[in-house]
């Protein structure tokens, strides 16, 4: 499978590393966030890149469909562009990950089978989460599987990761440990729109078929 990659996404790593872009901010680098979104702005030169547009929306929902899980999709796209326009960042990072999360299922659902099976093996020493149903997963193992399942790619899974660590902020104990400044979160909310655009794009281009 080719590893698709958005120009933004070498932009990440080069500034972030594989880590993402939490570990830089805790005590490494308390203006990451903000360098990194400026940089990000600058290179796509569009000024509405922290919302999504009609036609985004329309490529998103060719995508998944226009069931319910469809229209899930398209009212949280809508709470994202609101949440930003707002400057509710707090709910932007819980809309990123439950966007995340909706396009791994869609994808994992199309796979069933073979996803409820590595789900059990990659979870055998849990017993309490063994027989959870898809719909029950944890963000992280939709992650883990897709990815061991070659649904997502390596760029995919660490943005999906990177999101996900985001998502975490909105308890207040995450932000305490992690020494999150206010400001940090609007960048964070930003980058997250950023990378969830990334992941879309590249979802879009793995299940399109080769030229």
């Amino acid at each position: 499978m080719n590893d698709h990659r958005d120009p933004t996404d070498t932009l990440f790593t080069a500034h972030f590393g594989e880590t993402g872009a939490l570990t830089k901010i805790e005590g490494k680098d308390p203006n990451a966030a903000a360098k990194f979104y400026q940089m990000v702005s600058t290179s796509s030169g569009d000024s509405k890149s922290d919302t999504f547009n009609n036609d985004e929306i329309k490529k998103i929902l060719q995508m998944i469909g226009e069931d319910n899980l469809g229209l899930i999709l398209a009212r949280d796209i809508e709470e994202v562009n609101k949440c930003t326009r707002y400057g509710a960042y707090k709910a932007t990072l819980l809309f990123c990950g439950s966007i995340t999360e909706l396009l791994l299922y869609h994808e994992l659902w199309k796979n069933e089978g073979d996803a409820n099976k590595r789900y059990k093996e990659i979870n055998q020493s849990k017993p309490d989460k063994l027989n959870l149903e898809m719909g029950w997963w944890s963000l992280g193992d939709m992650i883990t599987v897709s990815k061991d399942l070659n649904i997502i790619n390596d760029a995919i899974k660490r943005k999906a990761r990177d999101i996900t660590d985001y998502r975490n902020i909105i308890h207040p104990s995450v932000e305490i440990r992690e020494e999150i400044k206010l400001n940090q979160i609007e960048h964070l909310a930003r980058i997250s729109i950023q990378l969830l655009k990334m992941i879309i794009k590249e979802l879009g281009e793995i299940g399109s078929p080769s030229e």
